[in-house]
């Protein structure tokens, strides 16, 4: 009787523990680009603003690119599903992590220039 009980409660703890294992948050081990690259679908192609709706970069008042899509620079609003050239010739661009990435370096370099100018 005394192994019934003992093997009832170690099943009994087992149930409860994988319970709160898949209750608990997932741990979040996203980095911080990846987790904004994650919540936001439109992109600019100057900057790295983004938002999760179409829209115009307030900063370069340039149509927001859905991730994805391709474009052409200057020509964002005609953004494609697929590849295609641009009316100068040149192959269209495609809104992916390269080119997010990209631009959130180089954002990033331009702000640092920027504040190496106010220290002077």
């Amino acid at each position: 009787m005394k192994k019934l009980f003992s093997l009832l409660v170690a099943g009994l703890f087992v149930i409860v523990v994988n319970a709160q294992d898949k209750m608990s948050p997932a741990k979040d081990t996203k980095a911080p680009m990846e987790k904004k690259m994650a919540e936001k679908k439109f992109w600019c192609s100057q900057c790295d603003y983004s938002s999760a709706k179409p829209g115009t970069c307030p900063a370069h008042k340039v149509s927001l690119v859905k991730e994805g899509m391709f474009f052409c620079n200057g020509d964002e609003a005609h953004a494609s599903a697929m590849a295609g050239k641009c009316k100068d010739g040149s192959a269209m661009v495609k809104m992916d992590e390269t080119m997010i990435k990209k631009n959130h370096e180089s954002h990033k370099e331009m702000m640092m220039k920027k504040k190496m100018g106010d220290n002077k």
